[in-house]
């Protein structure tokens, strides 16, 4: 499984994350509500948070530069 860079682990703050394993009927429920089990590398806290969707990452990524820069282009 590989680093999930954007998530930090809500004990320690660290962004060395990864997803894990289900395990239990817990996590099958929070599955249904879209939440994913996520393990801290750091402290190895294990927790569930909802995954960013693909909108928010491309978003994160342009930035307000990004906004500022279409809006002179539209003048």
């Amino acid at each position: 499984m590989s680093t999930v860079s954007h998530i930090h682990c809500p004990s320690c703050g660290a962004s060395d994350v990864r997803e894990s394993h289900s395990r239990n009927v817990s996590d099958a429920l929070l599955g249904l509500f879209g939440m994913v089990p996520y393990r801290c590398r750091a402290c190895r806290s294990r927790f569930h948070k909802r995954p960013p969707s693909e909108d928010d990452e491309e978003f994160e990524d342009e930035g307000p530069e990004a906004e500022s820069e279409s809006d002179s282009d539209r003048k």
